[in-house]
């Protein structure tokens, strides 16, 4: 086994173990709290949330049912009843500990929780008596749990009681939390930044291809056409990459896009149109523009023009969804700095956007144990992909089982991070020396990024190193000196180690 592949086991193993002590931990820490009560005075309450229905059921220490399984609408009716018994249970005088757990499950589970949070809060203190403990259970664990004790994967929502009140008595779960009304207002215009993103990017791709419809051959990857067609004359796009990034393309977009006009304009009458709107237009472009629109196989007139009208529609919807995330974006960098994010942004490279997209992933940073677990949350934890037992051929890659959308924030920042700060951006650099590659170099950067950043929020303030204040600027001239040296080895010499100042 090589060392990379036997890194990766150790950090399995590691996890494993880390997951087994955290367990271990969490049952002596509840064995140490119901030491001295008795199992008949100790109330477990699990709920089971669904959108319209929860369930409810109540069951002491000695397996006593005080209240049998029993479904509740979600509305102030079913709050009441169970607002009704719960309080019954904290003031009769039968139980000296409660435990309330439940999932949280997508935002169902949030009125609910908001008004047990505020209702019950004397009971929530950590001298209360009786004191009333309120977790969050992972929804895979209690699925796992639940397969435990019936054997089956079969789920109804009686047995996700049990499952609930037996990981209950175990003394797991997380602290329940909602996010404060500063945090709640980022992860809404977090939420409409990537819903804009996604948008604008797919109405791109639609404008792309409706181009594409109306003037064929007027956009094409160079580069890519002489790969797949080597022995094929190249052809002459107006433009040959980022075509809606070109101000020439931008033009022909919103002023004339059918190639049928390009052709009656002319030369002359191309240059004309560029002036008119304050771009540069020469013979040569103006040339190469007409001789493509020349050189196109067109649809008819009439079709051209049906295709032109939508395109326009695509213009606006583009547009549309440009504006929306420009807002987002101004109101994320205005609301940062009244969260817990304002912290991670002491940190070089980090700016006001990544800082949002960061905390809008890990919330409140105690429902994770460790910062592994969120860095598996987003999909890069690693699994072993193998034929069989006795297959040498093992390929070790990442699970790709959270949310792109987060992968790609973490990848960014370590990237970022790396490009300016130089304790990152030697990490970095090690790993790709020793063979990771670039996007390999930038996870592993990203992950260190990642603990830092989730250590920033657990504590709750700024990043502080020892780093000289000459090293940031110094730092940046040498990253970009050993970027130009990766891209073109031949051209540009290795910058020589890094020397930090003393």
């Amino acid at each position: 086994m090589s060392k990379r592949k036997e890194k990766r086991k150790r950090f399995r193993d590691r996890q494993k173990e880390q997951k087994q002590q955290l367990n271990e931990r969490r049952r002596l820490e509840f064995a140490a709290l119901v030491a001295g009560l008795e199992a008949e005075r100790i109330l477990y309450v699990s709920l089971d949330i669904g959108k319209n229905v929860h369930w409810m059921r109540a069951v002491t220490g000695a397996g006593r049912i005080v209240h049998p399984s029993k479904e509740l609408l979600a509305n102030r009716t079913g709050y009441a009843y169970f607002q009704q018994y719960l309080l019954s249970w904290l003031t009769g005088g039968q139980f000296d500990l409660i435990v309330l757990g439940h999932e949280p499950t997508g935002i169902y589970h949030e009125n609910w929780c908001r008004h047990i949070l505020t209702d019950f809060a004397p009971y929530l203190a950590e001298n209360a008596h009786p004191q009333l403990r309120y977790r969050f259970i992972n929804p895979y664990q209690s699925k796992l749990e639940r397969q435990k004790l019936t054997l089956r994967p079969r789920n109804t929502d009686r047995l996700a009681l049990l499952a609930l009140s037996s990981l209950l008595q175990q003394g797991q779960g997380n602290p329940a939390s909602l996010p404060e009304p500063n945090v709640a207002l980022l992860h809404q215009y977090v939420f409409f930044a990537h819903q804009a993103t996604r948008n604008l990017k797919a109405a791109r791709l639609e404008i792309n291809r409706q181009f594409d419809r109306i003037w064929p051959g007027a956009v094409i990857n160079v580069k890519r056409f002489q790969r797949a067609h080597p022995d094929l004359p190249i052809p002459t796009p107006i433009v040959q990459t980022k075509p809606l990034e070109r101000q020439s393309v931008r033009l022909l977009l919103r002023h004339c896009p059918n190639p049928y006009h390009v052709r009656e304009l002319g030369l002359e009458g191309l240059i004309n149109l560029f002036h008119q709107h304050g771009l540069r237009c020469g013979p040569v472009t103006a040339g190469q523009i007409l001789d493509c629109a020349r050189r196109s196989l067109l649809h008819p007139p009439e079709i051209v023009e049906v295709y032109v009208q939508g395109l326009q529609q695509l213009l606006a919807d583009e547009a549309h969804w440009l504006q929306r995330q420009q807002w987002a974006f101004q109101n994320l960098e205005a609301i940062v700095f009244h969260t817990p994010a304002r912290h991670l942004l002491s940190l070089r490279g980090v700016s006001s956007r990544w800082a949002a997209y960061y905390l809008d992933l890990v919330g409140y940073p105690p429902r994770f144990d460790w910062a592994d677990q969120v860095w598996a949350y987003v999909g890069f934890d690693t699994v072993l992909d193998q034929s069989g037992d006795d297959n040498p051929a093992k390929k070790f890659c990442i699970s790709r089982r959270g949310d792109p959308f987060y992968r790609n924030v973490l990848s960014w920042m370590g990237l970022l991070v790396a490009s300016h700060h130089p304790t990152f951006g030697q990490t970095f650099i090690a790993a790709e020396e020793r063979g990771l590659g670039f996007w390999g170099a930038v996870i592993h950067t990203g992950h260190k990024v990642h603990r830092t950043c989730f250590r920033l929020l657990l504590d709750n303030r700024p990043y502080r190193d020892d780093t000289h204040p000459d090293d940031f600027a110094r730092w940046r001239a040498y990253w970009l000196a050993y970027r130009r040296h990766r891209r073109e080895p031949k051209k540009h010499s290795h910058p020589g180690s890094w020397q930090p100042t003393r």
